[in-house]
């Protein structure tokens, strides 16, 4: 595996079909200074090109791996929980949620962080994989998903992600639904 951790080794053949697609098709909507939450190993960082990035990353093991990835990119990583966010108010144009509010315990509080933190007018830019349409498949993400936050670091397979984003006031200008509807592009604009 080399210097490859397991999840970039996982993830590697997903990455390659369709998640990089998704992530680059996503990222460029990223304007000004951005803060990317829960930035993993630091799958998203070849895809800044000249943007400053805040990434915060909870885990100490993918934080590192992250590290080795920031090259000479205007990037910085530091810890960070984004249900408590060390930011100023409107410190952030563009904020980055990718595949990360599955695992967050309080995913509505982290939401209101994530508002607080990006300006009145900016965007936060979603890709999250989400509870399915299809009710028998929804019933199999509801059996699996006990098991599967076991080993997957908390990931909820079942999440109403675009539900709770609404329910909280967020102004979903752009939505796409891809991959058998089990992953969400979410385009939002800060209307605070």
């Amino acid at each position: 595996m080399g210097n490859k951790c397991n999840y970039d080794f996982f993830m590697d053949p997903i990455e390659k079909k369709f998640l990089n697609k998704l992530r680059k098709k996503l990222l460029s909507k990223a304007e000004g200074k951005i803060l990317e939450i829960g930035s993993g190993t630091g799958v998203n960082f070849e895809l800044y090109e000249k943007h400053d990035v805040v990434a915060i990353e909870p885990d100490n093991k993918l934080r590192m791996e992250s590290l080795n990835k920031v090259n000479d990119k205007k990037i910085k990583v530091i810890s960070g929980d984004a249900e408590n966010l060390v930011f100023e108010d409107n410190e952030f144009d563009a904020v980055v949620v990718m595949l990360i509010l599955c695992t967050i315990p309080d995913n509505k509080k982290a939401l209101l962080e994530i508002r607080r933190v990006c300006k009145s007018g900016g965007k936060i830019l979603v890709l999250e994989h989400i509870k399915h349409k299809n009710k028998v498949l929804a019933v199999i993400q509801d059996i699996l998903t006990p098991v599967w936050k076991k080993i997957a670091m908390g990931c909820h397979l079942n999440r109403k992600t675009v539900d709770i984003i609404r329910d909280l006031g967020f102004e979903i200008v752009e939505k796409e639904y891809h991959v058998g509807d089990n992953f969400v592009l979410l385009e939002i604009l800060n209307n605070k």
